[in-house]
């Protein structure tokens, strides 16, 4: 708790009443992020992470309905692609609620890790914002927009999967944003318009992140350049998510670029495991996940060796040692 006040460290122990705090994972302007343990009858424990309402916000109403507002807001969306609440806490004029804890790898640390000589290739590029772009359809459909999608806001879960975190920019369908300092990068400019907010605000972001993780390079297909033009076009972009996920997989299919989930987090936990993603703030990340395991090895059909009679796909096996990745291409002139 180094750093924190006194009132900041009262106002969470009573705030956590049932809960063990293990660990900050994230100082925010208004509420924390912990990793926690859930403590229960008979020596029950389970791990989860906590935000609570720091001292000085949970004396303001206003921050006090905001943070009340974020709570209810993520646990109307139940998917495997979205962080999940389990409980919402408020006593002794405290605030806080818990979540599960996102055991894996930020977004954010992964694009850090990207230079001229090291691209992520556009295999698992596709896969993180197909998987991301899944969890924003979920959000959609339960009648809300995230409007804060950014690496910061994405981690790669320790199977794969990318999972969207931290709701509270999250806005119903068709309200009008309000007025706030926007991420220059990844936040659509339709939020300065102050016009009705609609899915074209969330697959922007994506849109924008493709565009990070993916080179621009004459190599890379036409098929997949137009699709990262119409999604960072402000008006023309994608509707909605579940929209750029199949428009995504059609170019994948055709170019071989579909992975499995475990075969993401081999990369990440790769990466991880040489240090690349480690260092800068975390948010909902358990530490103690940070370095992956020594060596791995997956057996991955391989697409491209398939034929339309449906003989059985030939298989390799890959490592995780860093020149492996090669396999995988950063452009579409490595597979031909």
């Amino acid at each position: 708790m180094t750093g924190s006040t006194f009132a900041e460290v009262t106002i969470a122990v009573l705030a956590v009443r049932d809960h063990r705090l293990d660990a900050l994972l994230h100082r925010g302007r208004h509420a924390d992020v912990w990793a926690a343990t859930r403590l229960g009858p008979g020596g029950f424990e389970t791990p989860v992470a906590l935000k609570i309402l720091n001292a000085t916000a949970a004396a303001t109403p206003a921050q006090v309905r905001a943070f009340l507002a974020e709570a209810s807001t993520a646990a109307a969306v139940s998917d495997r692609n979205v962080v999940q609440v389990r409980e919402l806490i408020c006593e002794h004029g405290s605030y806080a609620f818990s979540m599960e804890r996102v055991r894996g790898w930020p977004l954010r640390a992964l694009l850090a890790s990207t230079s001229a000589r090291h691209r992520v290739p556009i295999a698992i590029a596709i896969a993180l914002v197909r998987d991301a772009a899944r969890g924003l359809q979920a959000v959609h459909e339960a009648g809300l927009v995230h409007r804060h999608v950014t690496p910061d806001n994405l981690m790669i879960g320790r199977s794969g999967e990318v999972i969207v975190i931290d709701f509270g920019g999250a806005i119903p369908r068709g309200a009008i944003p309000p007025a706030e300092l926007l991420d220059p990068i990844y936040a659509s400019p339709l939020l300065r318009t102050h016009r009705p907010v609609d899915g074209r605000i969330d697959t922007y972001s994506l849109g924008a992140l493709l565009d990070a993780l993916i080179p621009r390079s004459p190599e890379v297909p036409l098929a997949l350049r137009s699709i990262i033009a119409r999604a960072i076009d402000p008006e023309r972009t994608f509707v909605e998510p579940q929209a750029l996920e199949v428009a995504l997989d059609l170019v994948s299919i055709r170019e071989g670029w579909l992975v499995p989930p475990a075969y993401v987090a081999a990369y990440a936990s790769d990466l991880a495991r040489r240090d690349d993603l480690e260092g800068g703030e975390v948010v909902m990340l358990d530490a103690s996940m940070m370095r992956g395991p020594g060596r791995r090895e997956l057996r991955l059909l391989d697409a491209i060796e398939q034929t339309p009679t449906h003989a059985p796909a030939r298989t390799r096996t890959v490592t995780t040692e860093s020149e492996s990745w090669d396999e995988l291409p950063t452009t579409a002139s490595a597979r031909r």
